[in-house]
């Protein structure tokens, strides 16, 4: 850390350095352009006028503008600027009267006290007004930095809590299915194995599908991994109702198309939690994916007592779910009435 601030500080005063330099090696080539003759006294004089705009410069950024107009102390800063200006005249007056006449400076026309005390007015002025646009442009830019930095730690932390949020939602996926499955492999082992051995066989590959599922980094799985658990759970559920009614549709070419995992199951678990599934009224359930909008629609008759009461926390963990892998990029209709439940799930995935 000590060695990045040192070479940031020497950077910097080798940039100032420059600066300076090639301002006084142009001013100082402009008058040599229009008397060359008088080379050396004219190098002496833009050495002096150019330690005198420094100081002057970086008494104002460094030390006054931080120290008194950061604390809106305008007084003592006027004051300060007041004495600035007398000192420098002070420098300048020795400068050229004593020091540049010693290496032939000329001097044919001396100046008036008037023509003194304005030339001194606006060389203090100009470079208080530079030294003014560094101190604000660097108040500026420190500020802008702090801001960036600040965001950066607001993004980072919403992240995590995103990150967190959607690992603590994923783990609250309703169990009541693999709990009710369970049930009914309890009752059906005590009267014959080949039902509950193909039971046991689908209801494995769920679970190892909910274990172990490829994610990507996004934490996304391929829609035909998701498409195969919901027939799985069709076919263990077809165990369970004999009398089972689902027209299920698929629509689409579902390739390498992506979706965050579980968001369908829930929904299918609820039907059959829910749902009146042996009615004349099949469940109807589409997936379709057509010019990059995944399109999730499903339809059932609800039981007008299941024995299972709702708490919604299922149905609200999909939506902060939705919410926060694709904000305004879905949608999501749920309608339902005294004898029906719809849901209609809309996703762009471009």
């Amino acid at each position: 850390m000590y060695k990045k601030k040192s070479i940031k500080w020497l950077r910097n005063v080798l940039l100032h350095l420059i600066m300076w330099i090639s301002y006084a090696l142009l001013y100082h080539l402009i008058n040599y352009s229009y008397q060359p003759e008088e080379y050396k006294p004219l190098m002496l004089d833009t050495i002096g006028k150019y330690l005198i705009a420094a100081f002057i410069f970086y008494y104002n950024a460094l030390f006054a503008m931080p120290r008194y107009l950061n604390k809106s102390n305008y007084i003592k800063y006027i004051v300060l600027l007041i004495a600035l200006f007398f000192i420098s005249s002070l420098f300048k007056q020795v400068f050229y009267t004593y020091v540049l006449p010693l290496f032939g400076y000329p001097r044919e026309i001396p100046y008036t006290f008037l023509q003194s005390f304005l030339m001194n007015t606006w060389w203090v002025s100009q470079y208080t007004l530079i030294a003014f646009g560094y101190w604000f442009a660097t108040i500026k830019i420190h500020y802008e930095r702090e801001q960036s930095s600040r965001e950066k730690d607001i993004l980072r932390l919403e992240k995590e809590k995103i990150i967190a949020e959607y690992e603590m939602l994923k783990s609250q996926i309703n169990p009541h299915f693999f709990y009710n499955i369970l049930n009914f492999f309890y009752a059906k082992s005590l009267s014959g194995p080949n039902e509950l051995t193909t039971g046991i066989e689908k209801l494995s590959e769920i679970m190892r599908y909910s274990l172990q599922r490829n994610e990507d980094e996004a934490g996304l799985v391929l829609i035909t991994e998701e498409i195969m658990q919901i027939k799985r759970i069709i076919e263990i559920n077809a165990l369970r109702f004999q009398n089972l009614n689902f027209a299920f549709k698929e629509e689409g070419c579902f390739t390498d198309i992506k979706i965050i995992p579980h968001v369908m199951l829930t929904f299918i678990e609820n039907v059959f939690k829910h749902g009146d599934v042996t009615n004349k009224s099949p469940v109807v359930l589409e997936i379709c994916y057509n010019n990059g909008t995944f399109n999730f629609f499903c339809k059932n008759v609800k039981q007008l007592d299941t024995g299972n009461t709702s708490t919604g926390i299922g149905l609200e963990n999909i939506r902060k779910r939705l919410q926060l892998s694709y904000q305004t990029r879905h949608t999501l209709s749920i309608k339902e009435d005294t004898n029906t439940f719809l849901v209609n799930l809309k996703i762009s995935l471009q």
